[in-house]
């Protein structure tokens, strides 16, 4: 977090970001919780980059959201 610049370490690129909620399940997996946690994707979108689109790190921005 804080102000650092996060780059594809294969083109040097910065990488952009996108926030994804993913939904808990109970503990028998059939049925969901209802809670959900939220999570930045940094990717890297050089589409001349072999890592393109790839999933590069995942930060939890928020449990419990």
């Amino acid at each position: 977090m804080g102000n650092s610049v996060k780059k594809c370490p294969s083109c040097d690129w910065v990488l952009k970001d996108r926030v994804e909620e993913e939904v808990r399940t109970g503990s028998s997996g059939s049925r969901s919780t209802g809670v959900c946690d939220a999570y930045r994707i940094w990717a890297c979108m050089n589409q001349d980059c072999v890592m393109y689109k790839t999933d590069l790190e995942r930060e939890l921005v928020s449990p419990d959201g």
